[in-house]
């Protein structure tokens, strides 16, 4: 995520002011609206923005929540499905990782107007999925192609970093390269 983010706002910097609030939708243990919130601290060197995570899944709520406190980082989770979600005030953040690809096809729909909305109203939208294509496979290309008809962009990363032992194990265990990450993205900032 840190990675992705830093070439993004390299590449291709949002014009608007860093916003106050990060959406981390299907949050899970709350690492991509943490990584985000820590990026733009570095990035602009303001006080990282709140996060609020919403998951369907208590244990990961709470993690959410632990997450957040164990970084020094304002915000908080809530126990809710995206579709149900009454998001905050914007301009806003939002992030989607590995996320969107477990949602039915008709929330999937409604979740994208919503995002496409939240840029066109001055926020910044990314959705970081894995590089593996059966996963996304039902939606990817689509939601590729609006997302660039908005003047947004598709990417496919890869990210040659060092890594710890662990995940090296873990990673080759898996059968993946474990001398570099990756991940694909769809990115939409006015």
């Amino acid at each position: 995520m840190r990675e992705v983010l830093r070439r993004l706002y390299t590449e291709q910097p949002p014009t608007a002011p860093p916003p106050a609030t990060i959406l981390d939708l299907g949050c899970g243990t709350g690492v991509a609206g943490a990584a985000w919130a820590l990026a733009l601290a570095d990035f602009s060197q303001a006080r990282p923005p709140t996060i609020l995570g919403c998951d369907a899944n208590d244990w990961a709520v709470a993690e959410a929540r632990h997450t957040f406190a164990d970084l020094g980082l304002r915000g908080g989770a809530l126990r809710t499905e995206i579709a149900r979600l009454r998001w905050p005030k914007g301009p806003l953040a939002a992030v989607a990782a590995f996320t969107i690809n477990e949602l039915p096809h008709a929330q999937r729909q409604t979740l994208q107007k919503r995002l496409l909305d939240e840029a066109a109203a001055g926020g910044q939208v990314l959705v970081l999925e894995p590089l593996a294509r059966p996963i996304t496979k039902a939606w990817w290309d689509d939601w590729a192609a609006v997302f660039k008809k908005h003047g947004g962009r598709a990417d496919e990363w890869h990210f040659d970093l060092p890594l710890p032992e662990r995940m090296h194990v873990l990673g080759k265990a898996a059968g993946l390269n474990p001398r570099e990450l990756g991940a694909r993205t769809l990115w939409l900032a006015r």
